[in-house]
């Protein structure tokens, strides 16, 4: 393999009761106080997006920057994409409160359902392409693999699907797995875990300390991951060995977001900073330290995502800051 996995999975937020028809305004306000490597090209303010431990719910790819949640107050939740260029409406679909999951790549857009559960796909233009319907609980992660769908759901159950048909190629019961290639699958028990597809062998086990609910990034040699449950440390690990090559703080709030051109991922953190942290050394840089710090965090207050993402046909990086409902793009220089 020789390529990055796509990876960009969403779940809903969940409204208690009945849902309200606006959603409560901001209540505060973040500007840029410095910036080093990257240049502001456009924000926009009142953007709700959801949130959920299991994963991210931004994504960016051809030139289109996506989430799930709302470009106003109203309650209804909706899958929007916007130009990574621009920031102008490029179309939306209505979701709704059963929405779970979701993934962006070039193939296109996949949205994910809990109760019933089914996964379908748009183009990248928003047009309807195909659903399918299956049993459990509903999904909890999605990653496109080359030309594969895969999708994790309850109880214990990896459907990997045939991106351009719909068609189910196979299913895997019994592990929480994160992807599953020929030769491998990514599980996690109570650690991130490579196992032998053939054989069913553990090649090796990872040595993270915390819980690990945020699903790993997985590049051709590394795997980026991020313990805890809203917040912790981001790892680097060796693919083909399960080794820490190194760590950040255990302040890291957002997901992970990977540049193939810098070779380095970004992270945001409690206290208001965009970190750059270099693929191979662990070397960390701040590239922006926004004001009116620290971000509040979802069970302080109800709030939306603090999410990072990176479109890597234009060489944006998208920032969501969820106590302000703000949405910024940056280029990298």
């Amino acid at each position: 393999m020789s390529h990055t996995y796509v990876l960009f999975f969403f779940a809903a937020f969940l409204f208690t009761g009945c849902s309200p028809a606006t959603l409560q305004a901001a209540t505060t306000q973040h500007t840029i106080d410095s910036i080093s490597e990257l240049s502001e090209i456009w924000s926009l303010n009142n953007v709700f997006i959801t949130q959920e431990r299991f994963g991210p719910m931004t994504g960016a790819t051809t030139g289109r920057f996506c989430f799930l949640g709302n470009l106003s107050n109203q309650a209804k939740l909706k899958v929007i994409c916007l130009s990574s260029i621009s920031g102008d409406a490029l179309w939306e679909q209505v979701s709704n409160n059963a929405s779970s999951a979701f993934a962006i790549s070039p193939k296109g857009v996949f949205l994910g359902s809990s109760g019933i559960a089914d996964i379908v796909r748009y183009n990248l233009d928003g047009n309807y392409i195909w659903d399918e319907s299956f049993t459990g609980n509903g999904v909890i992660r999605i990653y496109v693999v080359d030309n594969e769908v895969q999708v994790f759901n309850h109880p214990e159950k990896l459907r990997i699907f045939n991106v351009e048909t719909g068609e189910l190629n196979k299913k895997i019961e019994g592990d929480t797995i994160f992807i599953a290639t020929e030769t491998e699958k990514f599980i996690y028990t109570y650690n991130l875990q490579s196992i032998e597809t053939n054989t069913g062998k553990t090649k090796w086990e990872t040595d993270i300390s915390g819980p690990m609910r945020m699903s790993p990034l997985f590049t051709q040699d590394i795997i980026f991951a991020r313990e805890g449950e809203i917040m912790g440390r981001t790892y680097a690990i060796s693919r083909a060995t399960g080794k820490t090559l190194w760590k950040t703080n255990d302040n890291i709030i957002s997901n992970i977001a990977y540049s193939p051109e810098k070779e380095r991922i970004y992270l945001l953190t409690r206290d208001g900073e965009l970190l750059s942290v270099d693929k191979k050394s662990g070397v960390v840089s701040i590239l922006i330290q926004f004001t009116n710090t620290p971000f509040i965090l979802n069970g302080e207050q109800q709030v939306g995502g603090y999410e990072v993402a990176y479109d890597d046909s234009t060489n944006i990086v998208f920032v969501t800051l969820g106590d302000s409902r703000q949405l910024f793009a940056f280029q990298e220089k």
